[in-house]
């Protein structure tokens, strides 16, 4: 293996345990901060950090930060993505297992492939329409009477904020594109962190919360630092780094750590039900990615 490749598997790795221990860290998070407040708090100060990076990096290019155009094209991927996409995260989590949680957000790559083909109008291979039907028919499982242990509320909510996030994936992926990744990144985090704000004081939280903990402040810096700064930087690398499918595996990497993590730190249930709901839906994702793959241009590790 030569040392660009080396470094490409150890940035993977790292993004796969790292994005799939987000949701042990929003659940520690969660014992002393309300759901909302703690995702604004997450993202005013690592959207802030992005998009000093990003401006400072612009300006040893030469390049000229368009600050008008680039607050407004973030306001709707904020919203989508931050605003319902992560704020549902954290909601959820209010209700539901981290394990459930992550197999829930794990189904995002169902929602892109449907709704691409409901609104682009993208042919669906036959694989891909079998990933769909397998990923629902776990979902339902998981939702479905007999384990107990599954808030279908909760389950409903974060269903929805993947909606968002599928609906804003798309919308972006028609947008022009930035010259500078990180300032477009950091304007949606500072613009989604105010969405959150905002649904917090809604939900009565600024009045219900007391001091945090030093465990929950403990859960957000981790969340800010390694979750969402180094966990992002590195996976903006990979995506010029590695072939994108690899870097996409993510997706059903991250429950399998998240289910792991819960079970063994939060001494969370994992049950026939919950096990059996995620063969289906992280092989439904898994089908999915691999079809896109083979669909998609060969690319190559960086050497």
């Amino acid at each position: 293996m030569t040392a660009g490749s080396s470094r490409v598997w150890a940035a993977l790795l790292t993004v796969y345990l790292v994005w799939g221990s987000t949701y042990l860290g929003i659940r520690i998070g969660l014992r002393t901060v309300p759901p909302f407040l703690l995702g604004a708090s997450r993202f005013i100060i690592a959207g802030a950090i992005v998009l000093a990076i990003g401006v400072v990096i612009a300006r040893r290019a030469g390049q000229r930060v368009g600050w008008r155009s680039a607050w407004r094209a973030a306001v709707l991927p904020g919203f989508l993505f931050f605003g319902m996409g992560n704020g549902s995260v954290a909601w959820a989590e209010t209700r539901l297992d981290t394990g459930v949680t992550s197999l829930v957000v794990c189904a995002l790559p169902l929602w892109l492939a449907l709704f691409d083909r409901l609104l682009y109008g993208r042919r669906l291979s036959r694989v891909a329409a079998t990933g769909i039907v397998l990923g629902f028919a776990g979902a339902a499982v998981l939702a479905g009477p007999g384990g107990g242990q599954v808030d279908v509320v909760g389950v409903l909510g974060l269903s929805v904020g993947s909606i968002c996030w599928a609906l804003g994936s798309l919308r972006l992926r028609e947008a022009p594109v930035q010259t500078n990744a990180l300032v477009g990144s950091g304007t949606q985090m500072v613009l989604g962190a105010s969405f959150l704000a905002a649904f917090g004081l809604a939900n009565g939280e600024p009045w219900s919360v007391g001091a945090p903990s030093w465990q929950s402040v403990g859960g957000i810096a981790y969340l800010i630092v390694v979750v969402t700064l180094v966990g992002f930087l590195l996976y903006v690398w990979l995506l010029r780094s590695a072939p994108t499918p690899l870097v996409s595996a993510y997706a059903f990497a991250n429950p399998v750590v998240a289910l792991l993590l819960g079970w063994g730190i939060e001494h969370e249930q994992l049950g026939l039900q919950t096990l059996g709901a995620a063969t289906l839906i992280v092989g439904a994702v898994a089908l999915v990615i691999v079809d896109q793959a083979r669909r998609a241009p060969a690319a190559t590790l960086e050497r």
